[in-house]
C-alpha cells in the first residue's frame, strides 16, 4: 500500500491574493450590497486573505471548525469574543481595547498615543 504525501499549500502571489479578495467580496456581498458584517470580523478576513491563508488553515490553527470562520466572515454568524480572540491569535494578532478620544482628557490621550507609537 502506498501512501500519498500531501504537499503544503504554497503562498499566493499578491496578484492572486487580490483576485481572490475581489472575487470573495463580490461573491459574499461584501461590496455594494454588504451584509451587516462586524468590522472586527471583516478586518480578520482581510488579514487572512493578505497572509494567503485559507479559512480552513485559520480554523485549524485556532482550534475551530471551518464553518465558524466561513459563516462569521459572510455575516451569518456572530461568534463569541473568546472565538474572535483565538481567531486573531491564529493570524498572529492580539485584540486590543483602546480608549476613544471622546472619553479621555487630552493629556491622557497624548500619553497613550505616545506609548502606542513606541516599539516594545
Amino acid at each position: 500500500m502506498t501512501t500519498k504525501r500531501l504537499s503544503r499549500p504554497r503562498r499566493l502571489s499578491p496578484e492572486a491574493r487580490e483576485k481572490i479578495r475581489q472575487a470573495s467580496i463580490s461573491k459574499s456581498g461584501l461590496g455594494s450590497k454588504a451584509r451587516n458584517v462586524n468590522p472586527v470580523l471583516a478586518g480578520l478576513r482581510e488579514i487572512r486573505i493578505e497572509k494567503g491563508m485559507t479559512q480552513t488553515e485559520v480554523a485549524d490553527k485556532a482550534g475551530y471548525g471551518h464553518h465558524l470562520i466561513s459563516t462569521s466572515e459572510e455575516g451569518s454568524n456572530d461568534p463569541k469574543l473568546s472565538s474572535v480572540i483565538n481567531w486573531a491569535q491564529a493570524l498572529g494578532y492580539d485584540l486590543v481595547l483602546k480608549p476613544n478620544q471622546e472619553t479621555l482628557p487630552d493629556v491622557e490621550l497624548q500619553a497613550i498615543q505616545r506609548l502606542m507609537r513606541e516599539p516594545r
